[in-house]
């Protein structure tokens, strides 16, 4: 039987609509104080500074405390700590990637060892992946750095955003189906949404960001499936929904999704 997709160019169209849903939510709970702590906090420590080492990963340790919070990725002091050190060694490379803008001409071994430690970061029970958290360490200081402190020029990746550009036909911007774990290599997660991206700005009179991208994608994730997890029920039942649905009705259940109704 063949795979229920969900028709992405179509759901372009509604994208300044989903921004605009995400905007509500975000007034309407606690990621408000988030937002402006972030730019209050974590801001002045994303700028480049010289420090002396131990200065250095106290304050590479202070930001990942603070991201780790804001993004709930639920890591202990220990890892949290472990995962510091690892951005201390890699500080040449996050300057580089950043200044950069983009991956262009950047060794792709490289990156994906940068996003993807070779040296384990562990407890006594779990071994703790931290791919998305440093996708967000890295977005964040793009964004920090960034003219307006509002628009970052990496995607991050999360459980939602996994779940819909993998349940997404992404023919249009001739891209194969998304399949296992492919979009955990960060060089695959920016080429899929650096493709979307520019087919987005390139064809609407409105233009995003990768930081509204995010959004977008997260809201649709959060609001339509509630839950990221593979084997959540009713997955494919939602994505016949979507396909069905009418602007109006599509946006209503997000909304409903949200508890913005």
């Amino acid at each position: 039987m063949k795979k229920q997709l969900i028709e992405l160019e179509k759901i372009i169209e509604w994208f300044p609509d989903i921004l605009a849903i995400h905007t509500r939510y975000v007034k309407k709970n606690r990621y408000k104080i988030d937002g402006k702590l972030k730019e209050k906090y974590i801001g002045p420590l994303a700028k480049k500074h010289k420090y002396s080492p131990k200065e250095e990963i106290e304050n590479i340790y202070f930001k990942a405390i603070l991201i780790n919070a804001f993004y709930s990725t639920m890591m202990g002091a220990n890892l949290v700590y472990q995962v510091a050190n690892h951005l201390l060694k890699k500080q040449s490379f996050i300057d580089k990637i950043i200044n950069k803008g983009n991956l262009k001409g950047l060794n792709k071994e490289e990156i994906n060892n940068f996003f993807k430690p070779s040296k384990k970061i562990s407890t006594k029970t779990r071994e703790y992946k931290p791919y998305s958290f440093l996708t967000k360490y890295i977005s964040i200081h793009s964004q920090m750095r960034s003219r307006n402190r509002k628009s970052s020029r990496f995607p991050i990746y999360d459980g939602y955003i996994d779940l819909i550009l993998k349940n997404s036909d992404l023919g249009f911007l001739d891209i194969k189906k998304i399949t296992g774990h492919n979009l955990e290599t960060y060089t695959t997660l920016y080429d899929v949404t650096n493709k979307l991206l520019k087919r987005i700005n390139q064809f609407h009179s409105w233009k995003i960001s990768f930081s509204d991208l995010d959004h977008i994608l997260w809201t649709i994730g959060k609001g339509i499936f509630k839950n990221p997890h593979p084997k959540a029920p009713n997955r494919i039942v939602k994505i016949k929904e979507i396909k069905k649905t009418s602007k109006k009705d599509f946006l209503r259940k997000i909304e409903e999704g949200l508890g913005l109704r």
